[in-house]
């Protein structure tokens, strides 16, 4: 094969299905993959008809099988309407239920191999143990390195069961950050005790259990690499301490290589650094054709020895077999059947936790005009919160007040007079964690606004359906429940806590309160 084919190999490009508007951008993706020869794919943001027949096709044009891989930490449903939605993966903590771990695997690698994909990026090993992490948060399983390690364990096998390729990530570890890294790059100072203690350890146990494949982190960390570069780009991290000493053996994926996280101070290309590294596989670089080209003339110009390009290429293949799909019978009917949508339903319902609560449920001797439901989304996406207003209003006669992004005094005047005479007051925050956006919790207008005027009364329940965390902020309150997760059957759980007879019996995987 030659150098330019090889080196494609270890390029995986990315396709967005929502920015696809017409056949001439179809026409334009599948002319790259053919003439190009990529060796993978991310794909996103999509229906599940239409991405499977582009996938089928861009396979039908690849020399070589393509790994065709998607970021599926919430099921299928995540990026793909139709999917199953599966709660958080701190939900499933929660339940502290390693067989809904497995079966959350299981049901996600399944559905994905329905429409094509083969390589699910997840789950998150990270330990989630900063609380004011902007961008793990509830995408992690605990704070605990062990029960991490467990979940995230159950999760690979479940995915195993379906011949689906898994991807643990961030390695070495990202949970104890309070900066996102798809803006600017993270630094950890830890020492490599503590390293070892909290961070590598999920990874060491899954990868004395095989675990195929392992996503890097943009994050600094001079215990293990003095020059402070990004983990993706440092030999220390990917090859030295990866490789050798914890004697991985999988696929190396790099993270997406447009973050914000990565920072070049030297004459190399990021791509090139990440080779010379010891990564495998170059995750969403800006531009593939420039870097496919990059690639080469390092090669010939012995910046980067074939070697290195040999044993990523031998690797890739051995995987691309092991993982192949290609003769699946795939069934989109197989897809968000009630079977999965029934476990989706489990995990809500295991999950939903109560961190604090005097309020007797359910609520059925409150008549509904003397409850309110006071929404905050700022992130103003109705689509994620419409159902459970509906829910309140058509089933129980709850009214519901939104205030979004944009807040101002008329907006709380409105709200406070609403408040006066009601004998329960709910408070459902969807602040949503979600990458680029560096922030996690509301406006600090809207918390002074319940400080002042909620948190003294008797009759104010919090539910947070994302960020468990919110409480640190909200000191005083004596009824609080969390989710984890914003999904459909979460917004259920909730309901049927508030006006029928679900106890909540979640085990917080988070310290959320000194006790």
């Amino acid at each position: 094969m030659d150098l330019k084919r090889k080196i494609a190999q270890l390029i995986c490009i990315e396709i967005r299905m929502n920015l696809l508007i017409n056949d001439q951008d179809i026409e334009k993706i599948k002319e790259s993959v053919r003439t190009h020869q990529w060796g993978s794919i991310i794909i996103f943001d999509g229906e599940i008809k239409s991405t499977a027949k582009l996938i089928d096709e861009l396979q039908q044009v690849s020399d070589i099988p393509l790994f065709v891989c998607s970021d599926l930490e919430r099921g299928l449903g995540q990026h793909f309407k139709g999917g199953t939605n599966i709660p958080s993966n701190m939900a499933l903590g929660a339940t502290n239920n390693l067989d809904l771990a497995y079966k959350a695997g299981k049901v996600t690698a399944q559905e994905a191999k329905e429409i094509g994909i083969n390589v699910v990026f997840s789950p998150s090993a990270d330990v989630n143990n900063n609380p004011d992490n902007p961008i793990i948060n509830i995408r992690a399983y605990s704070e605990k390195p062990q029960q991490v390690a467990d979940f995230a364990q159950a999760f690979i096998n479940g995915c195993e069961a379906e011949g689906v390729m898994s991807t643990a990530k961030h390695f070495p570890g990202h949970g104890d950050v309070s900066i996102d890294s798809h803006v600017k790059l993270p630094i950890l100072k830890k020492s490599r005790k503590a390293l070892d203690e909290m961070e590598l350890y999920p990874f060491k146990q899954i990868i004395r259990n095989d675990v195929p494949a392992i996503m890097t982190a943009h994050i600094s960390i001079a215990a293990i690499d003095k020059s402070k570069a990004p983990a993706t780009l440092s030999k220390q991290v990917v090859t030295d301490l990866l490789r050798n000493e914890l004697g991985f053996n999988g696929i190396i994926f790099t993270d997406a290589l447009n973050m914000g996280g990565l920072i070049n101070e030297n004459q190399q290309s990021n791509e090139i650094r990440a080779i010379l590294a010891g990564c495998d596989i170059l995750l969403m670089p800006p531009e593939p054709d420039k870097v496919l080209t990059d690639l080469i003339e390092a090669v010939k110009n012995n910046v980067i020895p074939i070697e290195i390009i040999d044993n990523a290429y031998n690797r890739i293949q051995i995987y691309k077999e092991k993982y192949s799909i290609s003769s699946y019978k795939k069934d989109l009917k197989r897809i968000n059947t009630e079977k999965n949508k029934n476990l989706s339903r489990l995990i809500a319902k295991n999950a939903l936790t109560k961190i604090k609560g005097k309020i007797k449920f359910p609520l059925t001797n409150t008549k509904p005009e003397n409850i309110l439901n006071i929404l905050i989304d700022q992130d103003d996406d109705q689509t994620r919160w419409e159902k459970y207003s509906l829910d309140l209003k058509d089933n129980y006669g709850v009214e519901t007040f939104v205030l979004g992004s944009k807040i101002n005094n008329q907006n709380l005047d409105d709200l406070l007079e609403k408040v006066r005479d009601k004998e329960i007051n709910i408070i459902s925050f969807f602040s949503q964690i979600r990458a680029w956006k560096d922030n996690m919790y509301p406006d600090k207008k809207i918390l002074t606004w319940i400080k002042s005027n909620l948190l003294d009364k008797k009759n104010t329940v919090v539910i947070t359906f994302s960020n468990p965390y919110l409480i640190k902020n909200l000191n005083g309150i004596n009824d609080y429940y969390c989710t984890y997760s914003d999904s459909i059957e979460s917004q259920q759980a909730v309901t049927q806590m508030l006006f029928n007879n679900l106890k909540p019996e979640g085990l917080s995987p988070v310290t959320l309160i000194n006790k």
